[in-house]
């Protein structure tokens, strides 16, 4: 910026030149013209006035390095034509400061001394120096603005922020709780359907009505020492086929059974006989578990895996997780990263 205003300072000292050359030509021909007239009034009267006659005897006042501003106040002291004085002073008056500053300099036709020059550095100086202040004194005014708005922006950031942080952790606290109350929910769902046994290939050639006595019939044969009040059922009834079994596959069917340590034994002996006696050899015995607690099994079945390869017992808690004995410790695991690294 500094440098741009160095270079303009030769260019503006050649402007102050040209306009005092334009002001010694509009000088000259004013004086002219003012000359004339001079000389038509002479003739017409003999006896000019001692205003007017003062007035031609200057030999100043048609010099075109007078400056407008003494013309314009000898002429008011010269008592002449008050309308053109009228005039000239509106011209006069119309003309800028920086014409006026010129008129004390000397033209192209006089000899510029030191003193001038030193003059005229000062005034060029004084001008680039007014400009650099208003240029300075604009920057700070835009700066300040800018700076106003980035502190507005940078509080409304930090206030954002906050209530990001806020949101996260509140976030962060509803997924826990969530996941808290889906467990509970499956709990809750897997305890309501604990004297629930899902059987599989009972054939369709039974009967709805005849459901309740053939399974009756079924839990005699597996435990014989039941007694006729201990195979009670609540309710029996076939489920809708998934789609993951096969086409010739009978439907499913879901019993209550009355007391839960009847429930249990029949589980038990399911486990521990995969086929069971005739003429019941096609038929297994399932769980009556929710949906939850089946796929967060079913993620875990690479660790039943290893533990039935390695003879190592087991059992389902709930909520989801598999309960395992190790030299006479009990451990719970509930994923398979925590799996694998007990094992």
């Amino acid at each position: 910026m500094f440098k741009r205003k160095e270079r303009e300072a030769p260019r503006k000292l050649t402007e102050f030149f040209r306009l005092a050359e334009g002001r010694k030509i509009q000088d000259g021909a004013g004086a002219g013209s003012r000359s004339a007239s001079s000389t038509a009034q002479t003739n017409n009267n003999p006896t000019p006035s001692s205003g007017e006659s003062h007035i031609n005897d200057n030999p100043l006042s048609s010099s075109p390095f007078c400056s407008p501003v003494k013309q314009k106040r000898r002429i008011g002291e010269g008592g002449g034509n008050e309308d053109e004085a009228e005039a000239a002073g509106n011209e006069m008056d119309e003309s800028s400061t920086q014409a006026e500053q010129l008129d004390a300099f000397p033209t192209s036709g006089q000899p510029i001394i030191d003193t001038t020059m030193k003059e005229m550095l000062q005034t060029l100086r004084g001008a680039l120096q007014s400009d650099m202040a208003m240029f300075m004194n604009n920057t700070k005014r835009e700066i300040s603005a800018i700076s106003n708005r980035v502190e507005y922006v940078e509080n409304k950031m930090e206030e954002f922020t906050l209530a990001h942080n806020e949101l996260v952790d509140a976030h962060f606290e509803v997924e826990d709780e969530i996941r808290a109350m889906r467990l509970k929910m499956a709990d809750v769902e897997d305890r309501a359907r604990r004297n629930n046994v899902k059987f599989r290939g009972i054939p369709e050639t039974v009967k709805p009505a005849e459901i309740t006595t053939y399974l009756q019939k079924l839990m005699m044969t597996v435990l014989p020492s039941l007694s006729p009040a201990d195979i009670t059922i609540d309710r029996a009834h076939r489920l809708p086929k998934p789609s993951f079994l096969p086409e010739q596959l009978p439907r499913d069917v879901i019993a209550r059974i009355h007391f839960y340590h009847i429930k249990d034994q029949l589980m038990r002996f399911a486990r521990q006989h995969p086929s069971l006696p005739d003429p019941y050899a096609g038929i297994a015995l399932y769980a009556d578990l929710s949906q939850a607690t089946l796929s967060a099994r079913h993620n875990l079945v690479p660790i039943t895996k290893i533990l039935r390869n390695n003879k190592i017992l087991y059992k389902w808690g709930f909520p989801a997780k598999l309960l395992v004995e190790m030299n006479n410790e009990s451990h719970a695991i509930t994923s398979i990263e925590k799996g694998l690294d007990l094992l």
